[in-house]
């Protein structure tokens, strides 16, 4: 299968399914979905000092990666979850120990209920939004109320929504993904990934050891949201045998690969890595790779 071809029907999980528009501003959308993630994750980013300078390689590295997905050309379910989980983790940043946090432990609440409508397979994974609520902030009952508050309220909407238009949530729509996947581009995805990953150790451990305990606390929010998208992408993978869902990884390596890449000065061997991986992401549409098995 072509991995940038449409589907009939695109699936938006608890909204339902609708027949896939053939209109540009289809492809648009879900394109301006991804930037807008990729902005607001140098946001996070650069306001909380991952490095001493500014840098716009958070954003670059994960629109690039995000090519590589079917969400990128197609608006489905899986688009509208990234961006509210990138949501999510932008109001868990917020999070201070000796401030008050109901606002962003509502709106993370919110925003996660939301993803989990448009992606229910993200259900399996709430435990995960209160560990890294207390991760950043200490057990208070009247936070976690609302969080919980804050999740279920999309839940009610999408309840009403399927109520008034006759939609259920069959075992098809619980994986939003797509369905398709092509051999070569999930290996130079994935290739490109782990060779970045390995180049950014030494200096995320450097960072890490020299920073402050609030710091600290990001970095263990950042694993924690890696090891909730792993076990939402297994989940995915068994349950419906769909690889899609890999993309949503890419938020939180977006915070991580920058470090490969050198902070006073630019490392060639990961520049090199990431041209060829850009190469191949815009060269597909030229070069018919589909072609290629394995």
């Amino acid at each position: 299968m072509d991995f940038h071809s449409s589907h009939a029907t695109s699936n938006f999980g608890m909204w339902g399914t609708l027949t896939t528009p053939n209109h540009w501003s289809f492809h648009a959308a879900s394109v301006l979905l991804v930037f807008i993630s990729s902005l607001l994750l140098n946001t996070i980013f650069n306001r909380n000092e991952f490095m001493e300078r500014s840098s716009h390689l958070t954003p670059i590295l994960f629109i690039t990666f995000s090519s590589f997905f079917h969400f990128f050309y197609f608006l489905e379910g899986l688009s509208f979850a990234q961006l509210f989980l990138v949501l999510t983790i932008y109001q868990l940043f917020k999070l201070n120990q000796n401030e008050d946090g109901r606002r962003a432990v509502f709106s993370a609440g919110f925003f996660f209920g939301i993803a989990c409508t448009f992606y229910p397979v993200l259900f399996i994974t709430l435990p995960f939004l209160f560990w890294m609520v207390w991760l950043m902030r200490p057990f208070i009952f009247r936070e976690s109320a609302l969080l919980v508050a804050g999740f279920i309220i999309p839940l009610i909407y999408s309840g009403a929504y399927s109520f008034v238009f006759k939609t259920t949530l069959d075992k098809v729509q619980f994986s939003s993904s797509s369905p398709g996947h092509n051999a070569l581009n999930i290996l130079v995805c994935c290739s490109g990934i782990l060779l970045l990953i390995a180049f950014s150790l030494k200096g995320l451990f450097g960072k890490i050891s020299v920073s402050s305990i609030r710091m600290k606390k990001h970095f263990r929010l950042i694993f924690l949201f890696i090891i909730m998208c792993v076990l939402a992408i297994l989940f995915d993978f068994l349950a419906f045998h769909k690889v899609e869902a890999g993309g949503l990884i890419i938020i939180s390596l977006g915070l991580i690969l920058p470090y490969g890449f050198g902070q006073k000065t630019q490392k060639p061997i990961p520049t090199f890595i990431y041209y060829l991986v850009f190469f191949f992401s815009v060269s597909k549409f030229f070069i018919p790779y589909e072609a290629i098995t394995f």
